[in-house]
Parts: C-alpha cells; sequence; structure tokens
C-alpha cells in the first residue's frame, strides 16, 4: 500500500492521540514517539512532524528529516 505522507501523518497523529507509542527507525536508530513527547516539542514551539510535497518530514533539533522509507510500528 503506498500511503501519501497526509495519509501516514494522520495514522500517526490518531495513534498518538490515542495514547499509543510510535517507533520511528532506520537501520541504526529508532525513536520512541509518544504524546508527551509531541507536547515537548509543541511547547517549544516546533512542529515534530511536517508534510512537504508527497514526503513526511521529523524535527531533528532545528531541521527536519525525511522519513519516507523508516519504518513505523505503533503499540
Amino acid at each position: 500500500m503506498n500511503a501519501t505522507a497526509i495519509d501516514k501523518l494522520t495514522i500517526i497523529m490518531d495513534a498518538i492521540n490515542a495514547g499509543k507509542t510510535v517507533y520511528i527507525g532506520t537501520y541504526l536508530h529508532c525513536w520512541k514517539v509518544t504524546a508527551k513527547t509531541l507536547d515537548r516539542w509543541t511547547k517549544a514551539g516546533i512542529e515534530l512532524f511536517k508534510v512537504k510535497g508527497n514526503s513526511l518530514y521529523m524535527a531533528f533539533g532545528k531541521r527536519y528529516d525525511c522519513i519516507d522509507f523508516c519504518a513505523i510500528k505503533i503499540v
């Protein structure tokens, strides 16, 4: 299934809002995203996730990295 970036973001945000944990992983690293994580980024004035074109990006400090080919697991 080829979901668009907006579809992926909707699925991720729905899971976080439902109290679930989302893991975003590459070959070397895995990031745990919870509602608490999202709140910290929001309070800092930075969007954790952004959609640009048909790509989904995640904030890493002041930059955004593409997470299109990352594994996304919802627990």
